[in-house]
């Protein structure tokens, strides 16, 4: 089994990760945050998402738009409200 990204210097778990349909992108999601999207084949980060103080990630998961392009969602928390945002 090999690697497909490796992260280092990383002090907090992985609470949820979730791959395009066209395979291109992967989203870590850090119940601490950020939430960062990997660009598989290159192996970058093309996107890093922090949360606001307070803020707890919850899961992601990539969709489509009409026009094919990506959209990811993902749960947050802050106290007692609840929330999906759209990145």
């Amino acid at each position: 089994m090999g690697s497909v990204l490796t992260e280092i210097d990383t002090k907090t778990s992985i609470k949820d990760l979730t791959i395009s349909s066209d395979e291109k992108f992967l989203a870590v999601n850090r119940s601490s945050g950020p939430c960062r999207v990997w660009d598989l084949q290159s192996s970058e980060v093309v996107a890093s998402l922090p949360r606001e103080t307070g803020e707890i990630f919850g899961f992601c998961r990539f969709s489509n738009k009409a026009d094919n392009s990506h959209v990811l969602f993902i749960t947050v928390m802050e106290g007692d409200i609840k929330a999906i945002m759209e990145k």
